[in-house]
């Protein structure tokens, strides 16, 4: 039901597809979404960039390193696995506590805003983070193994090895889309079931 009240279901003679409000809404939340969600990556590019700046002048802190690598000098190499590990289970954090507003957008419900995202999701992140890792690690795993066996034990070699590779990889990204999008409608049921939810909050 949207926001008129109107039951969106229709007849399969009636779908179309047309670049409508609804469609730009999504598109804008979705986007932004994409950007808050790199926020903790941005930070620490950010930060790397002043620190190559400032270390623009000294040829033996500054000369052939990234700035992330200038920034986190002072601590040693090993803290950049650390760091970026954190980063990225951040950015997961993000993604998650804010995408399962997405397929209301999609479906021009009332107030699905990211703060609303935000106040449904709240003490829930564990179980969130659980399971987004729990459709990605799967994924990776196989991959991992289908790609260390295909190079290691392939009859073939040269172009169309790399080719199959590129193939699969992507065939197997479309896969985890696919999963991603059924996670993201699970916890918008999950977090949305009842009507009452859809509708504004006091």
């Amino acid at each position: 039901y949207g926001a008129s009240g109107t039951d969106h279901r229709r007849n399969r003679r009636d779908f179309d597809l047309r670049l409508d409000r609804v469609v730009w809404n999504y598109f804008g939340l979705a986007v932004a979404v994409f950007v808050l969600s790199l926020l903790p990556l941005l930070g620490i590019w950010g930060l790397g960039g002043i620190a190559k700046l400032v270390a623009g002048a000294d040829a033996t802190t500054g000369a052939g390193k990234t700035g992330v690598e200038v920034l986190f000098a002072p601590v040693g190499p090993a803290a950049l696995p650390i760091v970026q590990s954190v980063a990225t289970i951040m950015i997961f954090w993000l993604t998650v506590r804010l995408a399962v507003v997405l397929p209301g957008k999609a479906l021009n419900l009332p107030n699905m805003t990211l703060k609303r995202a935000w106040e449904v999701t709240k003490g829930h992140s564990w179980g969130l983070l659980m399971g987004m890792f729990g459709c990605i690690v799967p994924f990776l795993l196989f991959i991992g193994v289908v790609r260390g066996m295909g190079f290691r034990y392939s009859a073939v070699d040269g172009p169309f090895l790399h080719i199959a590779d590129w193939l699969f990889v992507e065939s197997m990204a479309a896969l985890f889309s696919l999963v991603q999008i059924g996670f993201f409608s699970f916890c918008f049921q999950f977090f949305f079931e009842r009507e009452s939810d859809l509708g504004p909050t006091s």
